[in-house]
């Protein structure tokens, strides 16, 4: 009797762990926020807080032209500080944190370094710092990671997002389309979490290659 009881003990122990690894195979391993490659891989995707470029970046078709030139200009940057900056060097940038994805030079707006953009010289094939910006002083982003997973050689990272149009008053949108707005509150009675689980979600899947995570995609999610 006891010996029965064992090895069904046994059995249901190992019909357990079979649902348990099902589950991690469809939802993947459960990162936390904190976690220091999530942190590093958001970084890497938003390394610039700039709304022009964050305008680039919360798109519903993937990354465009002008958000791969400005943050893989952002991170040559961090590491080597130039006035002008061969289309060779900017690649390798691209390359490093996109991987093997189709792109055009051409010029772009960052605000970094005292400049606010890069003219592409096509004869010269440099960059050369751009001094006429257009700034948008009182747009900005609000956003929140919510949820992280690890599924095989990808991570997925999920955030909400808010886009904010600040005049006397705050309003509040779920993107820069400015399609929905959730709400138009004084500044001082405006407060990101009465709002943002309204926003809307992007989900940014990074992939790795040879040990290296890249940044392979981004979309919305349609709840």
């Amino acid at each position: 009797m006891k010996r029965r009881i064992f090895y069904g003990s046994i059995v249901i122990i190992f019909i357990i762990l079979i649902i348990y690894s099902v589950i991690l195979l469809k939802r993947g391993i459960v990162l936390t926020e904190d976690h220091p490659l999530v942190q590093q891989l958001y970084e890497m995707s938003h390394l610039s807080g700039d709304t022009l470029i964050l305008n680039e970046l919360y798109q519903e078709k993937g990354f465009t032209n002008q958000y791969i030139l400005a943050v893989s200009m952002k991170k040559h940057l961090e590491i080597k500080k130039e006035e002008t900056i061969s289309k060779e060097e900017l690649e390798k940038s691209i390359h490093a944190i996109f991987g093997n994805i189709s792109f055009t030079h051409e010029n772009f707006y960052l605000h970094t370094n005292n400049v606010c953009g890069y003219t592409y010289n096509k004869d010269k094939k440099i960059y050369e710092p751009l001094t006429d910006c257009n700034e948008e002083p009182n747009q900005s982003y609000e956003q929140k990671i919510v949820a992280v997973h690890k599924i095989g050689n990808k991570i997925i990272i999920q955030e909400k997002v808010l886009f904010l149009v600040q005049d006397e008053e705050i309003y509040v949108y779920t993107s820069s389309n400015k399609e929905k707005l959730l709400a138009k509150v004084k500044k001082e009675q405006y407060n990101k979490e009465d709002y943002i689980d309204k926003g809307t979600t992007y989900e940014s899947i990074f992939t790795s290659i040879n040990k290296n995570y890249i940044f392979t995609d981004i979309h919305v999610i349609t709840e």
